[in-house]
């Protein structure tokens, strides 16, 4: 009998691919609870300013305030997560940090955090 012919590469790759894409949409379509959304949503929440003010903060903190919004603005959720969450490691009393780390993992689906960050940020600064 002869041995069964090996899986081609290509064919484990295309496998592994549509296993991540339909974790992907998983997470894109999944729906967060209405009890979620209604404290995300609560009315008490300042909305942050359009453009970034000057706060005078050290150089690496700012380049990872800087590098997060920029990569948050071109779509790069996981990237922006990562300076947010090193700025907020660096400088732990950084609202605008906990800010950017909620917008970023509310794009990620990641709702009961980012709810957490957002209570952080506004705890810091609730102006």
């Amino acid at each position: 009998m002869a041995a069964p012919t090996p899986r081609p590469r290509w064919a484990t790759w295309l496998d592994r691919l549509a296993r991540h894409s339909a974790a992907a949409i998983d997470k894109v379509v999944a729906r967060p609870s209405d009890g979620l959304l209604r404290d995300l949503a609560r009315q008490d929440r300042p909305c942050p300013p359009i453009t970034m003010p000057d706060f005078g903060i050290g150089p690496g903190v700012e380049a990872q305030l800087r590098e997060g919004r920029a990569a948050f603005s071109e779509g790069h959720y996981g990237d922006a997560l990562h300076h947010f969450r090193t700025l907020t490691e660096a400088d732990p009393k950084n609202a605008w940090g906990w800010h950017g780390r909620g917008d970023a993992l509310q794009m990620l689906n990641a709702h009961a955090e980012a709810l957490a960050a957002y209570d952080r940020a506004i705890e810091l600064a609730p102006e």
